[in-house]
């Protein structure tokens, strides 16, 4: 009887997959090894393997030698292929020991042992994808284990968005793929843990789906690692743009309200360590009470071109409006660079506006959009 197994994701790749896991039908997982490389094709010894002890070496907790060498006893295969994506046919060579010409070199591990206390890392390399674990503190003992469900949500959401602000940016079309984090395990009754993974959505070792979500922490990191001084809210504006950082206040004013530390934690699969950081209560309270007060000052002024056609104007107030693609936008006039209004202008023609959109930190607390303030009209 044929047997036949397909290929799932690449363990080790040096000019081409030299450790590969597939599953044959009924789920069971098998492990492969380069024995033999053509130049179309390669040439692999499989064998059968508990999912514990595939764990265990994908943890550094034993050697690719010392797994084949065991999993060996009760069966092998060899196999060649040209391509991973098609069946992989198997050749069974029954139980004797498989020669050393065809076995790994002794000693080689996938990573270093991975620290068992570590949720994250763990997790990551396990599952053999991005993993991404929050922890909610509170700071108040009567709080303790009653955070509400909103609070808790609002804070995972919050930081989602703050994800989305940079994976959303304009990219190649090859890397529109799609990016998001599923809940994958969450933590004993009473605790407030989440772990959440990468969506995954193919299996290029050198593009993986979540490294868009990986830039989006490093900026988050970036951000997170401050001080409770309200430029530094200024100089998150200014370096990854006004919307970033009206999403970041977000979330302080969630830590503030709730009085909780939002801690993270976040890795990839084999690598040694994962990188932490912390959202703090005491940074929160601090910075929102310091904006609350400078609520007048500006954060950022940015400029917007509107299009449209031309559809009223109010001389009395100053309003006018555009039909655009995106519906009616409204917005007033700037008196001293246009001293005669919209005069002139022609209802149902079409136009192109320059405005200017003040953000104020009291407008950025609130999460509102300025008003769009007209400075210079050009004809479509």
């Amino acid at each position: 009887m044929i047997k036949f197994i397909t290929y799932k994701s690449t363990l080790f790749y040096y000019d081409g997959p030299k450790v590969i896991e597939a599953r044959d039908e009924i789920g069971g997982h098998y492990l492969g090894t380069v024995f033999d490389s053509e130049s179309n094709g390669f040439k692999y010894l499989i064998v059968g393997v508990n999912p514990a002890r595939l764990y265990a070496l994908r943890r550094g907790e034993v050697d690719l030698c010392t797994l084949m060498k065991e999993s060996s006893e009760f069966g092998w295969y060899t196999c060649e292929t040209y391509c991973l994506e098609d069946p992989l046919i198997l050749q069974d060579q029954g139980t004797i020991p498989v020669p050393d010409e065809k076995l790994p070199v002794e000693d080689f591990y996938l990573s270093e042992p991975i620290n068992q206390q570590n949720p994250a890392l763990l997790e990551a390399t396990n599952r053999e994808n991005f993993v991404l674990q929050l922890k909610i503190q509170p700071k108040d003992y009567h709080q303790r284990n009653r955070l509400s469900v909103r609070c808790h949500s609002e804070l995972i959401v919050g930081l989602e968005e703050l994800f989305k602000s940079v994976t959303d940016q304009p990219r190649t079309t090859h890397e529109k793929s799609a990016v998001g984090l599923d809940v994958v395990a969450s933590a004993t009754p009473g605790s407030l843990i989440v772990l959440l993974e990468a969506s995954k959505t193919d299996v290029d070792i050198f593009d993986p789906p979540h490294r868009l979500l990986i830039k989006a922490l490093e900026q988050v990191d970036d951000v997170v690692r401050c001080t409770d001084e309200v430029e530094h809210i200024r100089k998150i504006a200014k370096n990854h743009g006004v919307d970033f950082a009206k999403k970041f206040i977000r979330i302080l004013k969630v830590l503030n309200r709730s009085k909780v530390d939002l801690s993270y934690s976040w890795a990839e699969p084999r690598f040694q360590s994962n990188d932490s950081n912390q959202f703090k209560f005491s940074v929160a309270k601090k910075l929102v009470h310091s904006m609350q007060k400078r609520s007048r000052e500006i954060l950022e002024t940015k400029t917007h071109i509107v299009q449209g056609s031309f559809v009223s104007f109010s001389q009395q107030s100053g309003t006018w409006g555009l039909n655009t693609d995106d519906g009616v936008i409204k917005g007033k006039i700037d008196k001293d660079k246009l001293h005669n209004g919209l005069d002139g202008l022609v209802v149902g023609k079409s136009y192109i506006f320059e405005c200017t959109a003040t953000h104020t930190f009291g407008l950025a607390l609130t999460n509102e959009e300025p008003t769009l303030v007209l400075q210079r009209i050009l004809e479509d």
